[in-house]
């Protein structure tokens, strides 16, 4: 089974896990659009672009933002913080 089915299929096997997906076939394509050798240089930005934007949304499912802390962690001490955060 190839690597972007496999984490498809374990999205829908544990449906805990389903909102931390990450749209590996999505990116693929976007990469895949962006490095185009016969496409315009002004579409290959654009292309870029997306790709650029739909990765940073992608990691932001499964990485919380950098100034929250996780509320498994409020009140905790600074070693369990570090370890959160990692």
């Amino acid at each position: 089974m190839k690597f972007g089915q496999r984490i498809a299929r374990i999205a829908i096997d544990h449906p805990l896990l389903a909102p931390f997906y990450i749209d590996y076939k999505g990116l693929k394509r976007l990469l895949k659009t962006a490095q185009h050798p016969a496409a315009d240089a002004d579409d290959v930005f654009d292309a870029q672009e997306r790709f650029a934007l739909q990765l940073e949304s992608e990691v932001t499912k499964v990485r919380p933002p950098s100034h929250q802390t996780p509320p498994s962690c409020a009140g905790g001490d600074s070693a369990s913080l570090k370890l959160a955060r990692i």
